[in-house]
């Protein structure tokens, strides 16, 4: 430190190199060899330490990225195996709860009111059922009946539409009745050898009742795997949440292992650029060395004995 402001200043090593001899001139060739050897010296000596430092350097800086290359295989293979568990999947993961949660509902109470249609449709069946088979003044009816409904279409279509939504639940009765119609086949009841009159079957209440039985049946059994589905992804987004915590462990001590090590390996590289620069200026003589002030001179006086 300067003793005049106390701020840092650089510091100069200088020393005097002396050699004595009977003979003026060999004490002068002798010392003027002294400092030619430690200049050599000096330089080699710094050379050699460039050199070393940047081979050092050089290694440390392959062995970390080697360290560096393998932490990111394991990162690799860590994020390949917990795949869907990563801390940075837990927003989404809880979403997917949420949207998974949200359609068992809506499919729970779609199935309660599947059951609940099932159950008026069952009642419905068992009254129709208790009239009997079908006669062929109710078939006549049937025919009657289709024909007017045919007809009602005709002239509701006619003033507003074939899309309109009365015209097309006429469509849809029609469509029935004329299924269940073609289903009625005569059939001959015999009691005690006795041929009874001919019954065609059931009435189309009936029969569209069982079709709509049929198609509860199988849309219940749609929702019904579609819920199985949804419970099972359900219980798998909830092991991925539960295990988040454990796997971000592990995870953020991985990531800080390869942060670290990219970070020393980034502050190596530095140090061995300015190694190479500085073994660079030892070669050209351009660095920190010792310098000759003042070259040894032929002595003209005696150092000793002090005659006088």
């Amino acid at each position: 430190l300067n003793p005049a402001n106390g701020r840092p200043m650089s510091a100069t090593i200088a020393f005097n190199l002396t050699y004595a001899n009977e003979t003026p001139r060999l004490a002068q060739q002798v010392t003027n060899e002294l400092v030619t050897l430690y200049l050599s010296e000096n330089a080699r000596e710094r050379q050699g330490q460039a050199a070393a430092a940047t081979k050092f350097l050089g290694e440390e800086a392959d062995r970390l990225a080697n360290r560096i290359y393998e932490l990111e295989g394991a990162l690799a293979e860590f994020k390949q195996k917990n795949a869907g568990r990563l801390p940075q999947q837990l927003v989404a993961n809880q979403e997917s709860l949420m949207v998974a949660q949200r359609d068992i509902n809506d499919i729970d109470r779609r199935l309660e009111a599947l059951r609940e249609r099932r159950t008026f449709l069952e009642t419905e069946m068992t009254a129709a059922l208790a009239r009997g088979p079908v006669t062929q003044q109710m078939v006549d009816a049937n025919a009657v009946r289709l024909g007017e409904l045919k007809a009602q279409a005709a002239r509701l279509a006619s003033t507003r539409g074939s899309k309109h939504p009365e015209v097309l639940r006429l469509q849809d009765e029609i469509a029935t009745l004329e299924k269940s119609g073609g289903r009625l086949q005569p059939v001959n009841l015999t009691n005690r050898g006795a041929t009874a009159t001919p019954a065609y079957g059931f009435d189309p209440l009936t029969m569209q009742l069982r079709t709509q039985l049929n198609d509860n049946q199988v849309e219940t059994t749609a929702l019904q795997n579609q819920r199985r589905t949804l419970l099972a992804t359900l219980t798998q987004v909830q092991q991925r949440v539960a295990d988040a915590p454990e796997v971000e462990r592990d995870y953020l001590a991985l990531t800080r292992d390869y942060d670290n090590a990219q970070q020393k390996y980034n502050e190596t590289r530095n140090k061995q650029l300015a190694a190479e620069l500085s073994q660079q200026l030892e070669v050209e003589s351009k660095s920190e060395r010792f310098s000759l002030i003042e070259p040894p001179q032929t002595p003209t006086n005696a150092e000793w004995p002090n005659k006088p």
